[in-house]
């Protein structure tokens, strides 16, 4: 993979859509993220789970995306998980506060468990 690549994956479980990106979330790249992220909540997801692991870089392209889940998901009022590493791209998160728009957690797994224990309430 090149350094300008980045590949998306996305998958439904009930309400909750998955994204897991792997590359560079920038301008140039971030498409295929924009598109995955729109398809599931037009599919109706009430959650989205944002797997930022193997994120290497990501500039302001990739948080308009996380915005754009998040507004996509608050009509229902879900939530918007983001799974990052400590690292570059966790750090740019804070450092924009987006902990205050959006939950963080280590894994995705972690996410699902807490959507599913609080759907069973």
């Amino acid at each position: 993979m090149s350094t300008d690549d980045l590949v998306i994956e996305k998958q439904t479980i009930g309400d909750i859509g998955i994204v897991k990106a792997d590359g560079i979330v920038d301008l140039a790249t971030m498409r295929p993220m924009r598109e995955a992220v729109r398809d599931l909540l037009s599919d109706g997801v009430r959650h989205m789970i944002l797997d930022l692991r193997d994120v290497a870089y990501m500039d302001s392209a990739g948080i308009s995306i996380i915005m754009t889940a998040k507004r996509g998901v608050a009509d229902h009022r879900g939530e918007v998980y983001v799974a990052a590493k400590a690292g570059e791209v966790s750090r740019a998160l804070h450092l924009v506060q987006m902990d205050r728009v959006v939950k963080f957690v280590e894994d995705p797994n972690e996410a699902l468990s807490k959507l599913r224990s609080t759907a069973n309430v």
